[in-house]
């Protein structure tokens, strides 16, 4: 079986909890998240609705399981055909820091037959991209006046 992998990592100078709120507001995405569009419920074994944009008005729509989901991580699985083509573990991961800010881990695990003619690099650009939209979003949510 061949794999491969994508991790990344930002700081967010927000407390898990906002960080969180932010990411887990599905409906709100298209105003800030350039990546992904999610609908669904976020509870182990259910089925999400997600979009990927790949560019322009192009989007891939794929419908993975969650695997695990609680208020500082989400995994979920999907694939593409069948098992053992090509098969995507995406995980999302919010760690407290210290001075109690969030380091946020976006990550994804590939693997199956297909998987040494996908190429990475725009796909951990578009993570990036994301996690950069978060950061901003969830850094001024935390400066809003209450």
């Amino acid at each position: 079986m061949h794999c491969k992998s994508i991790e990344t990592k930002i700081e967010i100078e927000a407390p898990p909890e906002v960080v969180w709120a932010e990411f887990s507001d599905f409906d709100k995405y298209g105003e800030w998240n350039p990546f992904l569009r999610v609908s669904g419920e976020m509870k182990p074994g259910s089925k999400l609705a997600v979009a990927f944009h790949r560019s322009g008005d192009d989007w891939f729509k794929m419908n993975p399981t969650v695997l695990e989901a609680s208020n500082r991580h989400l995994i979920w699985r999907g694939r593409l055909l069948m098992p053992g083509i090509f098969t995507g573990e995406h995980e999302f991961r919010f760690e407290q820091t210290e001075k109690g800010q969030t380091v946020f881990y976006h990550n994804e695990k590939f693997n199956g037959l297909i998987v040494p003619f996908f190429p990475l690099g725009d796909t951990e650009r578009k993570f990036e991209a994301m996690n950069a939209a978060l950061k901003k979003r969830a850094e001024h949510a935390t400066r809003k006046p209450k």
